[in-house]
């Protein structure tokens, strides 16, 4: 049987799965593995771990790690280095997180996909052309993310992790959605600095590409998805925006079986 893990190692958790044969086993979820939050020898200590406790055991064939933070080619291949000695008998490749974000929810052709969770990007493949949009990170403010919301909604956020910052970004969906009215203009500042990312990127792509949600905060209906598809809707853009949201582990495992085959 064909063994292979993907990754999704996100600002506040990470998450791997194993298939077998192309049908997904079971997942295991553990912290944080973006570099830039924790370090990048504990972030692979976190991933490797993650790895190992979803692999019980068995052996992969190979392995996919898609990394938030992981933006810049020499860290992927420091945290790619690392990996392929820790499991010396699979085959090992890091990308970042958007990438297998974006090929979960599109698994081929053009297509950009939003991302909004503790962190927040814009993401596009079109032809063997990639654009993006933020992901800068939290020293910029990371504008329309997890993070950026939980900073305008406390009013001193001293002696606060990332990570802490972030998960107030569910009491404003909340109160929002209970008629609070701050909680909603921040909503309205979060939703009109996602979709200038999104503008700038899909301003040069083909009509109709299709665009997919992803992330915490968009990975389900609510009141910042609302704002945001509204947002799309009501501009010149063209792009077409796609139903349905896929844990971009699946991306990653779809990764790992490229790798099998070539």
């Amino acid at each position: 049987m064909r063994r292979l893990v993907g990754v999704d190692a996100g600002g506040t958790r990470t998450t791997a799965a194993l298939s077998s044969d192309g049908q997904l086993v079971r997942t295991y979820e553990g912290g944080t593995g973006n570099p830039n939050l924790i370090g990048l020898d504990q972030a692979v200590d976190e991933i490797a771990r993650c790895v190992e406790s979803v692999l019980a055991g068995e052996r992969a064939e190979a392995i996919a790690a898609g990394v938030a933070g992981a933006g810049k080619p020499e860290l992927r291949a420091h945290i790619e280095i690392q990996l392929q000695r820790r499991f010396p008998m699979s085959r090992v490749v890091v990308c970042h997180d958007a990438a297998i974000a974006l090929r979960a929810a599109i698994p081929q052709g053009d297509g950009i996909v939003v991302i909004a969770g503790t962190g927040s990007i814009v993401y596009a493949e079109i032809g063997d052309e990639t654009l993006r949009a933020g992901g800068e990170g939290f020293g910029t403010g990371d504008p329309g993310s997890a993070y950026a919301i939980g900073i305008a909604a406390v009013t001193d956020s001293g002696g606060m992790s990332v990570a802490q910052v972030a998960g107030r970004a569910r009491t404003v969906l909340h109160d929002a959605q209970a008629g609070d009215a701050r909680a909603a203009a921040i909503l309205d500042t979060t939703a009109n600095d996602l979709y200038r990312m999104i503008e700038s990127v899909a301003r040069r792509c083909p009509p109709q590409t299709p665009l997919a949600f992803s992330g915490g905060l968009l990975r389900e209906r609510n009141e910042l998805t609302e704002r945001l598809q509204r947002r799309i809707v009501e501009s010149a853009l063209t792009v077409r925006v796609i139903e349905g949201r896929v844990e971009p582990y699946f991306g990653a495992l779809a990764m790992a079986a490229r790798v099998v085959v070539t």
